[in-house]
């Protein structure tokens, strides 16, 4: 979720008072370490503010867009971190290390590359710089980072999808495991309404405004549908998150996994991106029992 043109937007705006990168900085390699020297020095001091003087010019002039070796990159980004937090931008603390997705426990290329400890180092950082968002939950920075947190907790299983082999009568559809001679196929038909006021989004019933499931069963001669019945707390009852298209999957044990196509999905009203979502049920006779719900929205 974190892109880094958008990153780079954040940061300008939190760069913008700074004062501009001294014309001499050397970017040498003897130049960037008499640099980190005195960067280190001062932050040891604790002077915080000359520490971040220090480390500004250099992550501008010779780290941000620039050939930097990748390990040297991370590590003086997180001393800018780290020093940003100090100086209480923790704001711009969560900017610089964005990049790095360190919100999420599986590692992406960026942090991969990385050395152990440094990888530590971020993740460390990053948490101390996290209590911005407790402030500050509707930044759009915050939100990204909360989806990659939730990210984290998606139940990751053998599911595959597997269309119906012949025509349920909705979409998407799932073939189901099924007794031996019969065809069975889980399927969603389109909504009763097309949409609800949007002035009014309180009144909409889940059942006239979200997709209906059905189990289609074929036989020698007609397909024949049944109507499935959804508990309240799945997303699929949801009006505000029920309208964008579903993705089905099943695994070798028989648990269907549904998502949306695109996860998060753009809420129904607002089409904001805050909750990524994943229902799993199991089929008893023509009940969908949820078993996993994940979704921190409001039922």
């Amino acid at each position: 979720m974190f892109s880094r043109t958008a990153n780079l937007c954040l940061l300008a705006l939190a760069l913008a008072a700074a004062p501009p990168a001294a014309a001499d900085q050397d970017c040498t390699a003897a130049g960037i370490a008499a640099s980190r020297s005195a960067f280190q020095a001062a932050y040891d001091a604790k002077s915080y503010d000359e520490a971040e003087s220090i480390i500004d010019p250099l992550w501008r002039e010779c780290i941000d867009g620039k050939q930097a070796g990748r390990e040297l990159a991370a590590s003086v980004t997180n001393d800018f971190a780290l020093v940003a937090h100090r100086t209480g931008d923790d704001e711009m603390c969560l900017g610089l290390l964005a990049d790095y997705a360190p919100a999420r426990t599986r590692n992406n290329d960026a942090m991969a590359g990385l050395s152990p400890r440094l990888q530590q180092a971020i993740r460390f950082n990053f948490k101390q710089c996290r209590a911005y968002c407790l402030d500050n939950p509707l930044d759009a920075m915050c939100e990204d980072i909360r989806v990659e947190e939730q990210l984290d907790h998606l139940v990751v299983g053998d599911f595959r999808e597997a269309p119906c082999p012949f025509d349920a009568g909705g979409s998407p559809s799932l073939a189901l495991p099924s007794a031996v001679g019969t065809a069975a196929c889980l399927a969603f038909l389109p909504p009763l309404a097309d949409a609800f006021e949007l002035d009014d989004p309180e009144s909409a019933d889940p059942a006239q405004v979200c997709p209906r499931p059905i189990l289609a069963r074929k036989g020698a001669d007609a397909v024949v549908t049944d109507e499935l019945s959804l508990p309240r707390t799945s997303f699929l009852r949801n009006a505000r998150l029920c309208c964008g298209d579903l993705k089905l999957a099943i695994d070798g044990s028989g648990l269907i996994e549904v998502t949306p196509a695109d996860n998060p999905p753009e809420d129904c009203l607002s089409g904001h991106r805050t909750d990524v979502l994943q229902d799993l049920f199991v089929l008893h006779g023509t009940d969908l029992v949820l078993t996993h719900r994940l979704s921190e929205a409001e039922q």
